[in-house]
This record gives structure tokens, C-alpha cells and sequence, in this order.
């Protein structure tokens, strides 16, 4: 190779090299093995926060707590539950059946009330109480009538209200004294007065 030939290349070579240093976008060679670089990368995160602990801090859960709207429902007519409701269930007339997938945790004051699925509470009817077959009720029950068919789930107490109008046998008592006629025998009295009392069907499992 003669002189100028070496001199050129030496040239080129150190042209090429100041280039590379004063160009800020050179490229970088990358390791064959990246493992290390991503250890470190991976090691540099934060640990994310927990996804259970900041929605049980931003969202506390509601499961124990009793919403407002639900703290008592009043109706009229006929009301059919068939889901989870807690609270007081009102009507003075009304009919209240819970479904077979209905449950309620509640104080229930009714005329009718049909029980077809869970209940956990009082039950108050100035009727009636049906309880079907694969139904469960844990609570107390005041009604002038209470049907529990067998297979049913009771645990409580029964209390049968009274009927607060006069009843046959009295209205025909207060006749015949106005009209002179001759009173029954207080044994006949009695045992008649005994099958107007409200009746109880309960059949255990």
C-alpha cells in the first residue's frame, strides 16, 4: 500500500470516529443476554397495592350494613319477593308472598302472609300464615290462622289472635235475652264457643 493510500484510510478512520462521537443518536450495542438488565428493571418496579385492600378502604362492603331504602317497605294490594330483603315488610291489608327463592331477614306485619321461601323475623297477620312445604321461617308468628304443611322449618313461638268483633254466639245470646227466650245450658255455651276459636295446623317434618 503506498503513502497516500495510508494516509487516506487513516483519514476515513478517524473522520468516521469523530462522527460517531458527536452524533447523539448512535446506536448502542445490546447484550446477546438481557436477563440481567430486565432483573434490575423488574427489581426498580413498586409493588402494586393491593386490589382487595384499597377497594375494602375506598369501598367498605355493604353486606353488613342495611340501606335506607330498604329499611321498611309498605304496599298495598299483593307484594311477591323473590330476592334478599332486610328491614320491615308493613300493609294492613295486603298480601306478602315470598317466593321460593325469595329470603327475607325482617319484622313482617300483614294480613296475608304466604311463605314459600326463607324467613328470619316476626310475622305478624291479622288472617293468616301459610307455610309450604320447603319453606323455613325462624321467628315468632301471631295470626288467627297458621298453616304449616309437612316438610316445612319452624322454630318459634305461635300466638293466635282473636277475633275483636262480637261473635255469632254472642249476638244470638244478647237476642235471646231481649226476647225472652230461655238461655242455654252453660256446658252446650261453652263447647260452642270452643269451635269458633281460631284453629292451628302444624305438622312437623
Amino acid at each position: 500500500m503506498s503513502g497516500s493510500e495510508r494516509q487516506y484510510s487513516s483519514l476515513a478512520v478517524e473522520e468516521s470516529a469523530g462522527q460517531r462521537s458527536s452524533n447523539p443518536f448512535r446506536s448502542v450495542d445490546i447484550p446477546s443476554d438481557p436477563s440481567a438488565y430486565f432483573d434490575a428493571w423488574l427489581k426498580a418496579l413498586k409493588p402494586a397495592p393491593d386490589l382487595n385492600e384499597t377497594s375494602a378502604i375506598q369501598h367498605p362492603s355493604r353486606t353488613s350494613e342495611k340501606p335506607s331504602s330498604l329499611d321498611e317497605f309498605r304496599f298495598e294490594g299483593t307484594l311477591r319477593i323473590d330476592c334478599f330483603v332486610a328491614g320491615r315488610i308493613r300493609s294492613a291489608t295486603g298480601t306478602l308472598i315470598i317466593a321460593e327463592t325469595g329470603k327475607a331477614e325482617a319484622d313482617i306485619s300483614v294480613a296475608v302472609a304466604i311463605i314459600e321461601g326463607d324467613v328470619r323475623g316476626n310475622i305478624h297477620a291479622t288472617e293468616r300464615v301459610e307455610i309450604a312445604n320447603h319453606a323455613s321461617v325462624i321467628g315468632n308468628i301471631e295470626a288467627g290462622i297458621i298453616s304449616i304443611q309437612p316438610g316445612a322449618v319452624f322454630e318459634g313461638r305461635c300466638i293466635f289472635l282473636t277475633n275483636q268483633r262480637p261473635t255469632d254466639i254472642e249476638v244470638s245470646r244478647s237476642d235471646a235475652v231481649d226476647s225472652g227466650i230461655p238461655k242455654r245450658p252453660q256446658s252446650v255455651r261453652d263447647k260452642d264457643e270452643q269451635q269458633e276459636e281460631s284453629f292451628f295446623v302444624a305438622v312437623g317434618r
